[in-house]
């Protein structure tokens, strides 16, 4: 994945038996690269129908106890969603949507990671260089640059504290900066899944058009023979 990329689907899988995992992959449409790691990110194929976060997370979070992290960026539509699966439950549902004014879901209770995907050691809001960054810090990319001085406060408290669910109303979403950091707190490198998923194809739109395609030519038949 590059910070360029458009669109990133995947999944970072976590505690799963490298054995057991393996044999799973299989049932679901995932071609294993990587070896015994303790932890796999998947890099899903993109495919029309297939944007949102990969649907084996539950049923492989499920069969192997373990935890998956399945998420969907598209950063020309500023959309970025994370869901948080802990054998076969939804223990956490982040959803943001640039077009309907920020984050639109937030279901469960904040999880441990969330203090890398929300906050980059790199990044601060201190008196500095960079426009108002601490020295050697950038702004935060997912803080607006025009905030007043209330909410910095509000943003630095929350920042200490390692706990973004105070400022939600603040925090942007939509790019890839987060994916990646949230990729490194779980020991995989953003740039190098060590896994593909591929979906199984999806027929009925082929079959659509193909009766559609039959039902015109049978009519320009049909409208021929009659004038014969």
């Amino acid at each position: 994945m590059h910070s360029t990329m458009a669109t990133w689907v995947g999944a970072i899988i976590d505690g799963a038996r490298p054995a057991e995992l393996r044999a799973a992959a299989l049932r679901h449409h995932i071609v294993v690269d990587a070896g015994d790691a303790p932890c796999l990110l998947v890099q899903a194929e993109l495919r029309l129908g297939s944007l949102g976060p990969p649907p084996f997370a539950k049923a492989i979070s499920e069969e192997l106890g373990c935890t998956v992290l399945a998420f969907a960026l598209q950063t020309t539509a500023s959309v970025e969603d994370i869901e948080h699966w802990q054998s076969g439950r939804l223990v956490r549902k982040l959803l943001y949507s640039g077009d309907e004014d920020g984050w639109i879901a937030q279901e469960g209770q904040a999880q441990a990671w969330e203090s890398s995907y929300f906050f980059a050691d790199d990044e601060g809001t201190d008196e500095g260089s960079n426009e108002g960054a601490g020295e050697g810090k950038s702004w935060p990319h997912n803080l607006a640059d025009e905030i007043s001085d209330e909410d910095i406060a509000r943003y630095t408290r929350a920042r200490e504290a390692r706990d973004a669910s105070s400022i939600m109303d603040l925090l942007s979403g939509g790019s890839p900066w987060a994916i990646e950091r949230l990729c490194r707190y779980f020991g995989v490198d953003p740039k190098r899944p060590g896994a593909v998923y591929q979906p199984p194809t999806n027929w009925k739109p082929r079959i659509l058009v193909a009766a559609v395609v039959v039902f015109l030519v049978a009519m320009f038949l049909l409208g021929a023979l009659s004038k014969a």
